[in-house]
Order: C-alpha cells, then structure tokens, then sequence
C-alpha cells in the first residue's frame, strides 16, 4: 500500500511499538506536529546517515510510521512529543528541499511493509526479556516509555533491542527490511546467550 508522508529525518531508528520523546522548535516541523495533532494523522520518521555537509546528507530508505501519544509545551515556544512507532515503509519517492529556511516539514511516497508476526518467547531464551529489562532499570527515562512491556513477545522485544543496539546505521536497515524479526533473533541469541 502506497500512502503520502510528511518526513521527520533523525540520527536514530524507531521501529513498531517502540516510543520515542522528540523536541520540537523548527517551525516547519512544529507545523507538521500540530497538523498531524489535529488529523490523528501518522508521520514518518527516518534515520538520516550525515556526509560532509547538509546538502549532501543522505535519509535511508526504510522507515516508521509513528504517531503521537503525548506531547508537552516546554519554555520557548518548544514542543515535546512522544511518538509510537506504527508501521514500517520503504520510501519510494521522496521530496526533499535543500533549504534550511523551508517552512515546509519534507514529503515522501512510502510503500507500507508487512507487520513482524509475533512470535511468543521460547523459555529458554527469557535472558532476552531479563537483558532488555536489565537496560530498562539502569536508564530508566527509556524504561518509563514503557508502562506494560511485552517481555513474553520476542517479536516486541527484539524491535526493542534493534532500537538500542549499537549497529551502524546499515545493519539496522536491513534488519528492518526484513518480512520478520529472524535476523535479530539469532543475533541475539549470539549476543546475550550465557549472560
């Protein structure tokens, strides 16, 4: 299915179910935010990968949809959002501006891919859920993103951790491109088993 985004570019990946806080305080992007507000509508958030200069950076092509569940004006007219991660896209025709004054927030033509199915965590592997809860205690402004974590749906937690994990940006692409959540599955297992 082929729907119409506007494009929020960022240095990090959210991926469905995943909560994300935002600061808002580019006009154009505090548009888009109120906008998207008032339409219940989903935007798109995407991991932009910097070159040597603005103009030359370049926004990846797999995305989330996400939408807002909470928001906060902050002092100075700046806006503090939370995001839920929705769906994930494969953009398909972007429409990028170059200028830095655009009053604008960018568009795209993304192509929505397939939800992971979930998948309920084997027994044996509960040290995925115990690892990721572990990480919630000791930073604890992500573990309060999340009040019920589905610590028994691997698919869940293993889009949490593909969030945090440090990977580079095109490890992660193509872990989010796939039809399920195999990829990190095993790499987590290699990861974490014996912890």
């Amino acid at each position: 299915m082929m729907i119409t985004l506007p494009i929020f570019p960022l240095s990090t990946h959210i991926l469905p179910g995943g909560r994300l806080p935002l600061t808002i305080f580019e006009p154009r992007y505090l548009s888009m935010i109120t906008q998207c507000c008032r339409n219940k509508e989903p935007f798109g958030i995407v991991c932009i990968q910097p070159q040597i200069s603005h103009a030359e950076s370049q926004l990846m092509p797999i995305g989330t949809g996400v939408t807002i569940v909470d928001f906060d004006l902050l002092q100075g007219g700046i806006l503090g959002v939370i995001v839920e991660g929705q769906f994930r896209f494969r953009m398909r025709n972007p429409q990028l501006s170059t200028e830095t004054t655009c009053h604008h927030a960018d568009q795209a033509t993304v192509q929505k891919l397939s939800t992971w199915p979930v998948i309920t965590l084997p027994e044996s592997e509960h040290y995925i859920a115990d690892c990721l809860s572990q990480i919630y205690i000791q930073y604890p402004e992500l573990g309060k993103l999340y009040q019920n974590p589905q610590l028994k749906n691997l698919t869940w937690l293993c889009q949490r951790w593909l969030e945090v994990l440090p990977l580079s940006i095109h490890e992660k692409q193509a872990i989010m491109a796939a039809p399920n959540c195999e990829r990190i599955h095993q790499l987590l297992i290699e990861m974490l088993k014996g912890s």
